[in-house]
């Protein structure tokens, strides 16, 4: 059973908190020019609870493929689409994104992969080739693959001692790392959430993921055969969310992972 089967719909409490609305303001400024061009197919790799499935969607998809591991978070996207308008357009399946399958009707059918926070999930280099494994078979040659990942630094110890864990918990979110991987791939670290209280299901929301060295992430996408250009593209702070938190400059950032 995944972790997320326990957590369920409590997940879409993480989208009002001000990090959530951070993580919106730039996954749409980077992905929603690629959904301009008429008969836009696009896979959505752990997509959760349907949240940005409905959006890309909205944002002019023709059609979107939404994938996840867990059956709790899987229904609740499907009930989500089910009552919108674009449930013609939506197609779910229940698969672990560790082994690689193909989900369109035949392999590299779309012209878009989103991974909002999927490739964190890989453990080590093994399983991150076997992640990007799946996005090769489905990514058509001149697609553009979009995830959302952890900083990407090559010294992560170093990254967490000079982590501003206080101005991240501002957000809603804090990252507590743990474990350091074998082979000095990386941390386990714990996401703890804690959602404001006038949200609906805004209890506290924990799970385990793994922030793994920037060339790993890297040399995983070649060895598993994507080719084009390897983008890391950094977080804008939109003016208004930095002045509700009351910060004057930079002091977080998630990162984007494109593959064009």
């Amino acid at each position: 059973m995944s972790l997320y089967d326990n957590i369920g719909l409590k997940y879409n409490a993480v989208k009002y908190t001000p990090w959530g609305r951070l993580e919106l303001f730039n996954f749409k400024k980077h992905i929603q020019p690629l959904l301009t061009k008429p008969n836009t197919n696009v896979l959505d790799l752990g997509c959760g609870t349907g949240f940005y499935t409905e959006l890309l969607a909205e944002w002019g998809a023709t059609t979107v493929t939404a994938v996840d591991v867990s059956t709790t978070m899987l229904a609740g996207a499907k009930a989500r689409i089910r009552n919108s308008r674009y449930a013609s357009i939506v197609e779910f399946f229940q698969r672990d994104g560790l082994k690689p399958t193909v989900y369109g009707p035949k392999p590299q059918s779309y012209d878009l992969i989103a991974g909002v926070w999927f490739l964190n999930y890989a453990k080590d280099f093994k399983e991150l080739v076997c992640m990007f494994s799946t996005i090769r078979k489905n990514l058509r040659h001149g697609g553009v693959f979009v995830g959302v990942c952890m900083h990407p630094v090559e010294d992560v110890y170093n990254f967490i001692i000079h982590h501003n864990s206080k101005v991240w918990a501002m957000t809603g979110l804090e990252d507590i790392y743990q474990d350091r991987l074998p082979g000095d791939a990386g941390f386990v670290f714990k996401a703890v959430f804690h959602p404001p209280k006038d949200v609906r299901f805004g209890q506290t929301i924990e799970f385990e993921a793994y922030h793994l060295k920037k060339s790993l992430y890297e040399a995983a996408a070649r060895l598993a055969g994507l080719q084009g250009n390897l983008e890391w593209q950094h977080c804008e702070f939109p003016d208004n969310l930095r002045g509700e938190l009351g910060l004057n400059f930079d002091a977080l950032d998630v990162q984007f992972f494109v593959v064009k």
